[in-house]
């Protein structure tokens, strides 16, 4: 086992949450990140830096004590003692063991970060595989707890590497042990990982937290796309290009399915094929309709993928490894006779597939599933179509372009879906928060004393 920040000897006594230690010494993390050359490579490392800065924190501080319904914000006084806020009334629950996952190599820093604005202390397992974004947020962390200020949070933070089988002096292993010493358990990972995990006992009161496998899909609205200019064109595309490309996919958030609602980009056609010839020229039947409609369409669609295209021929490695994978992936899910999948599009080589598809079911989400840019989309007037995928629990995050997140987010609740747990704009699916697969992470680490 390599111990990367921290003694060997954790303290586990707990803290209220966001308490002003904690927060002081993250926005001194922060500036350490702003301050450190090979950080600026680094745009994920950057954000976390900007993540935990004095006013990011503040602000989640603040909603946190919103939250806390029943007791004032402000401090009162009770026959000459003071009566505490309902936050100072919370306790992190102890020792919080974290399993961070080996796709995202900034997450286990986000992890740690939430448990200790939760008033826990942590052990965090990180990657087995070494990532350059690791190695600088623990030499920073290092950095700031060694300043005399934050000395007494250097107690309570662990971060580590071992290998999956590594055992203890007395035989045990390291995850076993660990899971049966901790307050709260926190797994990053697939299903099968939490599954080889969940074989490690808990403490009859230690509560589990787990991130399991979860997919992801956009909506865009066609009207919407098709009334960019060339430069809002291009912030979109990179924007999604960040989304999926920069993680290859493979992170929960990515979106793979692309919905273009067509309601707005009908109504439009109608109103200008009016303004041209008159009501007489408009169609009535569906096929009609949809033989008008379809130029305009593919044309706004192709101008979206070409911009993607431009933004991930700058940008993005396409190594021998990921050309094969890709290809063999698509030809499993395309030449099958019973495929969901109509028509393929490549770009650039094999540098985007896009695979047309007509309907969706309860499996959609899971078989719509690309990497290293393999994307597929349809077409609806209303993004309900999309209900058998969202109401399926693994689907996570629903990206949107020209469509209100409160209008989704809102329709989600009014009808009861099993799954989405967040409504973002295209370029935010991969910014994590406190509030993550639908967990108030610092309420679900934290406890309260009541009285």
């Amino acid at each position: 086992m390599e111990i990367l920040v921290g003694d060997e000897h954790i303290n586990c006594t707990p803290v209220i949450p966001y308490d002003e230690r904690v927060c002081d010494m993250l926005d001194a993390w922060a500036t350490e990140i702003r301050g450190d050359r090979e950080a600026k490579a680094y745009p994920d490392v950057l954000t976390f830096g900007f993540f935990i800065r004095k006013g990011s924190i503040s602000k989640k501080k603040k909603d946190f004590l919103r939250s806390c319904e029943g007791v004032p914000e402000a401090v009162s006084v009770n026959e000459g003692k003071q009566e505490k806020h309902v936050s100072e009334r919370r306790l992190g629950r102890g020792l919080a063991f974290h399993i961070a996952p080996s796709n995202v190599p900034v997450n286990c820093m986000y992890t740690l970060v939430f448990g200790l604005l939760s008033g826990c202390a942590n052990i965090v397992r990180v990657p087995s595989k070494e990532f350059p974004q690791v190695d600088i947020l623990c030499r920073t962390l290092s950095s700031v707890l060694k300043k005399h200020k934050f000395a007494e949070l250097a107690d309570r933070i662990q971060v580590l590497r071992y290998d999956r089988d590594e055992k203890n002096a007395s035989g045990v292993g390291m995850t076993e042990f660990f899971s049966s010493i901790c307050d709260v358990r926190i797994i990053w990972g697939g299903d099968e990982t939490v599954a080889d995990i969940r074989k490690n006992p808990l403490s009859p009161r230690a509560k589990e937290i787990t991130f399991a496998d979860r997919y992801s899909v956009g909506i865009m609205d066609l009207q919407a796309v098709r009334e960019t200019t060339d430069k809002e064109l291009a912030s979109l595309a990179r924007d999604f290009y960040n989304d999926t490309y920069l993680m290859d996919q493979n992170a929960c958030s990515c979106p793979h399915l692309i919905l273009w609602t067509m309601k707005g980009f009908m109504e439009k056609c109608i109103q200008e094929r009016v303004a041209a010839d008159g009501l007489a020229d408009i169609p009535d039947s569906p096929v009609e309709i949809k033989e008008m409609l379809e130029p305009g369409m593919k044309e706004t669609q192709d101008r979206f993928w070409q911009a993607v295209v431009r933004e991930a021929s700058e940008r993005y490695e396409l190594a021998d490894i990921k050309v094969s994978e890709k290809y063999a992936d698509l030809c499993e899910k395309a030449s099958d006779a019973d495929s969901f999948v109509k028509n393929v599009k490549k770009y650039a080589d094999n540098l985007l597939y896009v695979c047309d598809i007509d309907e969706v079911g309860r499996e959609t989400s899971e078989a719509c599933r690309g990497k290293y840019g393999l994307f597929f989309q349809m077409e609806g007037m209303h993004y309900d179509v999309l209900k058998p995928v969202l109401d399926d629990p693994k689907v996570q995050t629903v990206a949107v372009y020209g469509v209100d997140t409160s209008e989704v987010a809102d329709w989600v609740v009014d009808n009861g879906i099993t799954g989405v747990d967040r409504v973002v704009p295209f370029g935010k699916t991969l910014d994590i928060d406190v509030v993550w697969d639908g967990y108030d992470l610092v309420s679900e680490m934290s406890r309260i004393v009541a009285g």
